[in-house]
């Protein structure tokens, strides 16, 4: 298959996501090595992926099967894409990656990210077990461009509901080390006068992000509401995967508690897994598995492994906020992203 094959140029915005991962992206020097898999549900059988980008096409690559050593990864239906090396391409800063799978000849799913060309760099490390805190990896690199593409799966959605120039303050939520806060500030750095805050109730983390992540404003905050800022303080609040670990009465708190702080008409993006809910039928969530990872830091039994359906959540969080999307695997590719409007 030759690259006259594929389109040259494009936007591939109206694909919906796949799940999916980003492994390795470095675009350093002349070769380009992008890695990862993507996984659709049948009847869709992806034939080829397709490397973008800034909407040129850098390279291609036919899928492959997981090894035999990664069972989990076999059953699932994880097909790798592999990009090494393609034609020598100018490396920008910021860039937009996307990995588009084709079933024949037609686009139908894409995977995309934002590369930062600065990681190294411009954008600080945090010490391994903060790290670890929120990601259960203590790779640096790897952490920072997970943060990147939470990011911009963030940005994207909200573009589709507020033009960002009109934000004035920002609220990251759970923000731990501030993994996804760091690419925030810079890539919102454009908009003079906004605001960006983080919050965590992880107190050691709360510490670094205050001397790393300038020019942030970042506050310890407790388990349970109310959080330390008036009414209707804020434009927008993120948050990537603190539902995950909440029980179904503590999202139901904290739901008030960030419609309480965000302004008339503001966006509240979050993360959920919808993902194996099956465990839970009748209910549409599961609530009950332990988490230890915040052991010491979290209230004991509070922090949990949580899942939840479509439904569930659409029922339940539609009595506290406008749901104006719903977009499964829209964060990193792993967890579903919601948007959420106050009236």
């Amino acid at each position: 298959m030759t690259h006259n094959a594929l389109p040259q140029h494009g936007s591939f915005e109206s694909l919906p996501p796949a799940a999916g991962y980003f492994g390795d992206i470095d675009l350093e020097g002349d070769e380009c090595l992008v890695n990862g898999w993507m996984r659709v549900a049948l009847p869709i059988e992806l034939n080829r992926f397709a490397l973008y980008l800034n909407q040129t096409l850098v390279g291609q690559s036919s899928p492959r099967q997981a090894s035999k050593s990664d069972e989990a990864a076999q059953q699932a239906g994880h097909k790798l894409f592999n990009f090494q090396p393609v034609k020598t391409i100018e490396v920008p800063e910021f860039g937009r990656i996307e990995v588009v799978g084709f079933a024949g000849d037609e686009p139908v799913r894409r995977l995309t990210t934002l590369f930062r060309g600065d990681l190294d760099s411009h954008v600080p490390t945090p010490p391994e077990h903060l790290m670890y805190r929120v990601t259960a990896n203590k790779n640096g690199r790897i952490v920072k461009e997970a943060g990147v593409r939470c990011m911009i799966n963030f940005l994207d959605a909200l573009s589709q509901h507020r033009e960002l120039s009109t934000v004035r303050r920002l609220l990251d939520w759970g923000c731990g080390c501030g993994r996804v806060t760091v690419h925030l500030l810079d890539f919102l750095a454009r908009y003079e006068g906004l605001d960006i805050q983080g919050c965590d109730i992880d107190g050691e983390a709360i510490a670094w992000c205050n001397e790393h992540v300038r020019p942030g404003h970042f506050r310890h905050v407790d388990p349970y509401p109310p959080l330390p800022w008036p009414d209707n303080s804020f434009d927008i609040v993120v948050s990537c995967s603190v539902f995950t670990h909440l029980n179904e009465e503590l999202q139901q708190l904290w739901l008030q508690e960030i419609r309480r702080i965000l302004a008339p008409g503001g966006i509240f993006l979050a993360s959920i897994n919808s993902h194996f809910v099956s465990a839970a039928p009748a209910t549409g969530i599961s609530d009950e598995t332990l988490d230890t990872m915040l052991d010491g830091i979290a209230p004991p039994g509070y922090y949990r492994g949580t899942v939840q359906s479509e439904k569930y959540t659409s029922e339940r969080w539609s009595n506290v906020f406008d749901i104006l999307a719903f977009t499964e695997y829209g964060i990193e590719g792993a967890q579903d992203l919601l948007v959420m409007r106050k009236t």
